[in-house]
């Protein structure tokens, strides 16, 4: 019953698909489509050459991360904080988390 839904389903979803490009096919709604296509893409032509030709500054990138030292050893107060373990282990394994 339920692959009898789905086909359904499916022919349902095919012919509306069809439907719609019956519909859309009329020659001057594309050749509508067509014109202003032409025209937004002049308007755009036109405002990114206002903006060139104003002088504006350009946007600041943001600065690059420095690259990442794995080698590096951080010290991380772990004193009044739960752990499980040693009370004095030679390798800490520290979790943070943010809760939001």
């Amino acid at each position: 019953m339920r692959k009898k839904l789905t086909r359904m389903k499916s022919i349902w979803a095919v012919l509306v698909g069809l439907g719609f490009m019956a519909a859309c096919t009329n020659p001057t709604d594309i050749e509508e489509i067509k014109n202003n296509q032409k025209r937004i893409l002049q308007k755009l032509a036109s405002l990114e050459k206002k903006v060139r030709s104003s002088g504006a500054a350009p946007q600041k990138q943001k600065p690059k991360r420095p690259p990442v030292d794995y080698n590096k050893v951080h010290k991380i107060r772990t004193e009044g904080v739960a752990y499980k373990g040693a009370k004095n282990p030679k390798v800490t394994i520290v979790e943070y988390t943010d809760y939001q």
